[in-house]
């Protein structure tokens, strides 16, 4: 890892046999599937909001917009999973038997009518509406401009190695909600840095100043946890993936 390492030029073959085309089921498998486990998700979410839920960003969006978002989620879910049953005889079917019973299980749960309360923040807490709306925006703006502004033209969406793409962005992710975690816990050992004074005197800044503050703390905090990824080798694995 002390060497710089030389990147080769990268190759992407046309592979027909992997495009999403209309009418064979495939577009409508990958929509069922998705939809139904975003669904279930933010049903848990609803569920345990303490636990499941970053109380900050709680107080930012609107719950009950997103859980009529939910409730057209999970009826497409459904219908996008009808559909596959309708145009595709071969294993996505079992894909969208999945998404139906996903599904289903959200309704049984409480579906979107699950009432919305206050939250109680918690020591411990996943931030999964984090996670869902980090990947839906991620979803809706990198797929548009891939699109649009390809590097690679041939590249298609379920691209080789997709899955562990997927997987090292909910890893990721979630790492922050622990990483946030640990950070609290260990932060009432800072005395002066969780004071009131010190919180008075950070809020009596401009605005301007508090954003200088925050990059700079951002930025402190990544470059070591880069550097960790990097320097450690039972980290390395898991950061060389990207």
């Amino acid at each position: 890892m002390t060497e710089p390492y030389q990147y080769q030029p990268r190759h992407v073959e046309k592979n027909p046999a992997k495009e999403f085309r209309f009418g064979e089921g495939r577009i409508s498998c990958y929509l069922s599937l998705t939809l139904s486990v975003l669904s279930l998700l933010a049903v848990l979410a609803y569920l345990y909001p303490s636990y499941l839920t970053t109380a900050e960003l709680r107080q930012i969006y609107d719950a009950e917009q997103l859980q009529l978002l939910l409730k057209y989620a999970m009826y497409f879910s459904l219908f996008f999973a009808a559909l596959t049953f309708g145009l595709n005889k071969g294993k996505y079917k079992l894909y969208g038997l999945v998404a139906i019973s996903l599904t289903l299980i959200g309704f049984a749960l409480g579906g979107y009518n699950i009432p919305i309360g206050q939250v109680e923040p918690r020591e411990l807490s996943l931030g999964v509406d984090w996670l869902i709306l980090a990947f839906l925006g991620s979803v809706v703006i990198f797929m548009t401009l891939e699109k649009l502004f390809p590097k690679y033209r041939d590249q298609v969406i379920t691209r080789p190695e997709w899955a562990v793409d997927m997987f090292y962005f909910c890893f990721n992710h979630l790492a922050i909600s622990a990483i946030l975690i640990f950070a609290n816990y260990h932060a009432s050992h800072f005395d002066w840095a969780v004071s009131a004074s010190m919180q008075s005197t950070v809020q009596a800044m401009p605005v301007w100043l508090q954003v200088i503050l925050i990059i700079l703390a951002a930025d402190f905090v990544l470059y070591w946890e880069h550097r960790a990824y990097h320097e450690v080798k039972t980290l390395w694995p898991i950061h060389a993936v990207h």
